[in-house]
């Protein structure tokens, strides 16, 4: 008997969906979002005019980019690299010699590693903030691939001991934010933060439908993606 290939993204996607019908039977409200990482990619060019041209490019992109604040010490690095280089190229075109040759290659060097240092600072900011990964590599004046690897999105949501208590638990580990909405997230309010992937909120309204969303507080000052929000009825007397 012959079976028809299985379409695994699709089957992935109903086996979340009848995970979830399960959860909520248990009044356990799980909310799931799969993302892909966006990768920063290097399309280095291979004669020396051209690749000083395109790191003067990713210089300009990056240079006073609020997204890459870290980077002011690297990009002047780069700058002064890149003027070296311009000015070695244009002595060897003018006289080659071995010694301006050999030169002129070690310092090439430096400024491909001056932009690969930089290719991993755009990297850490796409990854810090995925829902704006897009805008974030492009505006670097690098280009993007889209890696083969998931990333799950998760916030549950589960009734508390007391009446009108809540416990949240969010993905991943370490420091979170997390907000609350009455309207499904056109307005929402900050809840404390905590050290951990869990919290409780108290005070909700028995039967009055809540929702809620978290996100990771990363390491200088960084986030992770809002987790998709979570709508919940807490349980009534």
């Amino acid at each position: 008997m012959i079976r028809a290939p299985i379409n695994y993204p699709k089957a992935f996607h109903f086996a979340i969906m009848a995970i979830t019908i399960i959860l909520q039977q248990f009044k356990i409200i799980t909310k799931m979002t799969i993302i892909f990482r966006l990768l920063a990619v290097l399309n280095l060019p291979n004669k020396v005019p051209d690749i000083i041209s395109y790191a003067r490019r990713i210089h300009s992109a990056m240079y006073k980019n609020n997204h890459f604040p870290n980077s002011v010490d690297k990009l002047n690095q780069l700058q002064e690299d890149v003027n070296l280089l311009e000015k070695l190229q244009l002595a060897l075109d003018a006289t080659p010699t071995q010694t301006s040759c050999a030169l002129c290659n070690l310092v090439l060097k430096a400024v491909k590693a001056d932009l690969r240092s930089l290719q991993k600072d755009v990297q850490e900011a796409a990854d810090n903030d995925m829902e704006n990964a897009e805008l974030i590599i492009i505006s670097s004046g690098m280009s993007l691939k889209k890696d083969g690897k998931r990333i799950v999105l998760q916030n549950t949501v589960t009734d508390g001991e007391a009446m009108g208590e809540v416990m949240l638990t969010g993905f991943g580990s370490g420091a979170h934010q997390w907000q609350q909405s009455m309207d499904a997230g056109e307005t929402s309010v900050n809840l404390d933060a905590t050290y951990f992937s869990k919290t409780t909120v108290k005070g909700l309204v028995p039967g009055q439908r809540v929702w809620f969303r978290n996100r990771q507080i990363l390491r200088k000052g960084y986030y992770g993606s809002w987790s998709p929000w979570a709508s919940f009825v807490p349980r009534i007397p």
